[in-house]
């Protein structure tokens, strides 16, 4: 009975790291369009000055100072999380989801929220396990 209880989450910790490889991975590779506007001056004194629009695809290879960095610790988040759910150790479990979850929310303007259902994911198998554990408790005390 022990490890079947233990399966709920190993099951959302792994889905949740799975997540966070596969959004790694599109970040990566998907180009980041942007739309700007060109000022261009015209004519001989450059009296008439018009607007210009023109997009711009760039990688986030191209486009981060970082590199892979910031694609990476979401995914080492995720795979402590999922390290703590299999050897059954709630401290490393709960650490990686709350420690992904704050990593969404502070890169959520940029990367960050390809990452919440990853963290969702983390967070729901560690209250799952909490829950598991505080029973487990619960039937141990004498009545």
């Amino acid at each position: 009975m022990g490890t079947m209880k233990a399966t709920i989450p190993r099951i959302l910790a792994t889905v949740g790291l799975l997540w966070s490889v596969w959004a790694g991975v599109r970040i990566w590779t998907t180009p980041v369009v942007t739309h700007r506007v060109a000022m261009v001056a015209e004519g001989s004194n450059e009296e008439r000055v018009s607007s210009q629009p023109f997009r711009e695809a760039q990688r986030f290879a191209e486009v981060s100072p970082l590199g892979a960095l910031p694609l990476l610790i979401p995914v080492a988040l995720a795979a402590l999380a999922v390290f703590g759910a299999w050897i059954r150790e709630s401290f490393s479990l709960t650490l990686g989801a709350v420690l992904l979850l704050g990593y969404s929310f502070v890169t959520g303007f940029s990367i960050g929220g390809a990452y919440v259902p990853a963290a969702l994911c983390l967070v729901a198998a560690s209250s799952v396990d909490l829950v598991q554990r505080f029973r487990d408790w619960l039937r141990e005390q004498p009545a």
